[in-house]
């Protein structure tokens, strides 16, 4: 099996990195907005010195930086020995390999434990799906990859559940990349996890080494939240837990939370207006969107599978998809502030299983009802296409963008030349302190970044110290430069960029003595 599993990823993985050849070997990637700040903390990683996830518009960042790790790992790999264009580059490379790795190992194992015939239907489901949604498996943007771990945890946890302890390190690695990943992802990991746990434990079927290697990577998970926890009043689980407490009243409403949950089978990119609206009624997008109705039979189905005779691992497996459906509603309703999509992209994954449950059922029935169930899996399948082709990535595409890869889900632009620029601006320097506009903030992280790929310390104005964690102290001789200034070199611009179009000058408003 695995030789099949790296065969598999190898060849998914090629799909979505060949044609976009010109992004990964050609020319040095320059990030802007979230992907420039988020590398600060790659770079951080790479040095085993962060501790913290991706920070949240809220203030706050999230519990742990297992993700930086894994992006710093692929820089290692992909670009310090194997040459991929730039840092970035190989972030995305990692990212890719680890999100077609975990949807791999989920097929596989699910086919193992029901047909092979499952293998082909599932893949191209999942191809047909990542092409229809925002994020994975071509995507580094941290709301955008829970995606893969999501998978893990579900189906390895039913595996779990169902009798197949030797995979409980695999859950207990799922469940600590989703609550590294985000704050809220605790209300999934936990219950999920427990619920896998609890029965290993009555079973009594569970090895020593097994839990052993759990503990072991529990440890490794928790430990840069224990180093956080005894940072006196740096603690940024202190600052999670006041955002809760706050905050705990903002909720949505039920038939808003059910809403929410539901357009992601319809690949929407506006939660935020529809479900988010006051005068939002489920009843009037239930009839809006009839494809809706036979996605609560489904779940519906889903959800009685265990009072069946389905096989033991089809009963566990359609346990933690209704759990999860319920949790996805629950979190729906609870999240703060506006409903964006990117909230639940996760949600995603809990898709993609309800996509293959009815094929599952099929593959392990007997003769006449296994066809009954196949006719319900194809119903449910050209529901599906027919709700991507209608949504949000696929309606100025046509039919056929379900069949190309998407793609690079990212915000850069390619430039030797500035990178040039900046070495010559820098040169000499201890230090260098930026000032910027609030409204151009997404440049001036990205002029941060190259600043510290140089490995030249920077000060930031107030208000944004997040980039750097701890105050730091200036360092002399020390440049200061404005980010969108008057006059000097010009950083370029993204065509996705958000914000002003403006051109935007580097420029130079102090030299040390003597420079």
């Amino acid at each position: 099996m695995f030789s099949v599993a790296a065969v598999g990823v190898i060849v998914i993985t090629s799909i979505y990195v060949v044609p976009n050849a010109s992004f990964f070997f050609h020319g040095n990637q320059i990030e802007f907005a979230d992907f420039a700040s988020n590398a600060l903390q790659i770079t951080n990683a790479k040095h085993f010195a962060e501790i913290h996830g991706n920070h949240s518009r809220w203030g706050f960042y999230h519990p742990g930086p297992a993700l930086w790790y894994l992006y710093a790992t692929g820089e290692y790999l992909f670009h310090d020995w194997l040459g991929v264009s730039s840092p970035h580059a190989a972030h995305v490379l990692i990212g890719i390999v680890f999100q077609v790795t975990c949807a791999v190992v989920v097929v596989l194992y699910v086919a193992r434990k029901t047909s092979g015939i499952v293998v082909p239907i599932a893949i191209a489901l999942l191809f047909v799906h990542w092409n229809s949604m925002l994020g994975a498996p071509n995507s580094i943007w941290p709301p955008h990859v829970l995606y893969g771990p999501f998978l893990l945890l579900i189906t390895f946890g039913a595996g779990v559940a169902s009798g197949d302890v030797k995979l409980l390190p695999i859950v207990i690695f799922a469940g600590g990349m989703l609550v590294h990943g985000h704050v809220a992802q605790p209300l999934f990991v936990i219950p999920l996890g427990c619920l896998a746990l609890s029965s290993v434990i009555r079973g009594g079927e569970y090895k020593n080494a097994h839990l052993a290697i759990s503990a072991l990577i529990l440890a490794v998970f928790v430990l840069p939240i224990i180093v956080d926890a005894l940072r006196g009043s740096e603690r940024n689980i202190v600052t999670i837990f006041h955002h809760i407490k706050i905050h705990a009243g903002n909720h949505h409403t039920l038939p808003q939370g059910i809403g929410y949950f539901l357009s992601f089978f319809l690949y929407e990119n506006k939660q935020e207006i529809v479900q988010g609206s006051a005068t939002f009624s489920l009843t009037s997008y239930l009839w809006a969107h009839p494809t809706l109705w036979l996605v609560i039979v489904l779940i519906i189905a889903c959800a009685l599978t265990p009072l069946t005779r389905a096989s033991r691992f089809v009963k566990w497996y359609s346990a933690f998809v209704t759990i999860a459906v319920i949790l996805s509603v629950v979190w729906s309703t609870i999240q703060d502030g506006e409903m964006y999509g990117f909230n639940g992209n996760f949600i995603y994954a809990v898709v993609y299983l309800l996509y293959l449950f009815p094929w599952l059922l099929a593959a392990t029935a007997t003769s006449p009802i296994k066809y009954s169930y196949m006719l319900a899996g194809s119903l449910v399948a050209v529901a599906a296409l027919w709700n991507m082709r209608q949504g949000y990535m696929l309606s100025w595409k046509g039919l056929s963008g379900l069949f190309i890869p998407k793609p690079t889900f990212t915000i850069v632009v390619a430039s030797d030349q500035f990178d040039s620029q900046l070495k010559a601006m820098t040169q000499g320097a201890a230090g260098v302190y930026i000032t910027f506009k609030p409204e151009r903030q997404f440049e001036a992280f990205a002029v941060i970044n190259q600043i510290n790929h140089l490995g030249i310390p920077f000060r930031v104005r107030d208000g944004y110290t997040f980039l750097y964690g701890t105050k730091v102290k200036k360092h002399e001789p020390e440049v200061s430069m404005e980010v969108c200034g008057d006059s000097g070199p010009i950083l370029p611009h993204p065509h996705n960029l958000p914000g002003s179009t403006a051109p935007c000058h580097i420029t130079v408003t102090s030299m040390p003595t003597g420079h």
